[in-house]
């Protein structure tokens, strides 16, 4: 595509007359799996930034799990024998419906958001709210990861003609 198409393209999808779509396991895994030199070999773009804040998402996640799993042995003992089983697999089930379309982060965000002031306001005892904390903050990395790297992906082959060229068989293009 010539930059004059994709000129034209980002033209009709800023008025409106058409959407630009990214498949988000597509952008997760630009993301994570291909290098800074690599993507501005390509498309003549380092994304720092974004390659950074996707890159804390997708081990934030991970380490954050790690930390509500050892919160669970100090909180709740040996219940954690049972807690922690529920825990992983409602993680492992809420990250597998992250890259749907649909999913969204606000719910999330609300709860983490509660979390963070229950523990602020700390009615309950450190290690408790850390738990709490902790989880909040690992499904909500989940959940983030992919939301933020389609926005930015999305922008990124709005406004570069060589990285929509290199993403082109993964863009959906929809007509209003």
């Amino acid at each position: 595509m010539t930059e004059s198409e994709h000129a034209e393209i980002v033209r009709d999808e800023d008025a409106g007359r058409l959407r630009i779509g990214i498949d988000r396991p597509v952008a997760r895994k630009f993301y994570t799996d291909m290098s800074i030199s690599s993507i501005e070999a390509e498309t003549g773009e380092a994304p720092y930034f974004e390659k950074l804040l996707v890159f804390t998402c997708f081990i934030g996640g991970p380490i954050a799990l790690l930390a509500t799993i050892v919160f669970s042995v100090i909180y709740f003992h040996w219940w954690s024998v049972a807690i922690v089983p529920i825990l992983v697999f409602l993680w492992v089930a809420y990250y597998a419906a992250s890259p749907v379309g649909g999913s969204g982060a606000g719910f999330i965000t609300l709860v983490l958001a509660v979390a963070v002031a229950l523990h602020i306001f700390n009615p309950f005892g450190w290690s408790s709210t850390l738990f709490f904390v902790c989880a909040a903050l690992a499904f909500w990395f989940g959940r983030v990861l992919y939301t933020v790297s389609t926005f930015f992906l999305r922008a990124f082959v709005i406004r570069n003609h060589r990285a929509f060229n290199l993403l082109a068989d993964t863009i959906a293009i929809k007509r209003a």
